[in-house]
């Protein structure tokens, strides 16, 4: 009696030897290792732009500890030789570990290594740690924004910048 074995291979019938899910030319995605203070290696992964129109400027990571995604961090292009850090968050469960300080440091390396000759961020008021963090990396205040909207979603925000 015949019996058909399967595989873990997904096969296209028509074309012999044609494989789906499988490009023939993949390359691997833009990595940075950084190592924390507290010696904790951790790693910057770029993430694939699926609507590369809107993304075409951005520099979009998962930040990942041990394989595992533990946040992210968002790098846009803001005007000619200005880069902003547009969004940049780590897992609470991995907080004060020195992980921020670490990242943002590599981030501006980043920015500066794709035209920044500026870096800006807008920090929010519900997350005062950050605000001394960017300070501590040589960020200046340079306003604040206390619209009736900003202050009742993240508390107002405060405008920081630093030369690269």
């Amino acid at each position: 009696m015949w019996q058909y074995t399967y595989s873990n291979e997904l096969v296209h019938h028509g074309v012999l030897g044609m494989k789906w899910g499988r490009r023939k030319h993949s390359e691997p995605p833009e990595t940075h290792d950084i190592t924390a203070k507290n010696g904790d290696a951790i790693q910057l992964v770029r993430r694939k732009s699926i609507n590369k129109k809107y993304n075409r400027e951005n520099l979009d990571f998962d930040i990942k500890r041990n394989g595992k995604n533990i946040g992210s961090l968002d790098i846009g292009k803001k005007a000619e030789g200005e880069m902003n850090v547009n969004w940049m968050n780590i897992n609470p469960k991995y907080q004060g570990r020195g992980y921020t300080s670490a990242i943002l440091a590599q981030g501006e390396k980043i920015a500066k290594e794709n035209g920044g000759k500026k870096l800006t961020a807008e920090i929010v008021g519900t997350a005062p740690d950050m605000l001394h963090i960017v300070e501590s990396h040589g960020f200046v205040k340079t306003g604040e924004v206390k619209t009736k909207a900003a202050l009742e979603v993240w508390g107002g925000y405060t405008l920081v910048e630093k030369p690269l």
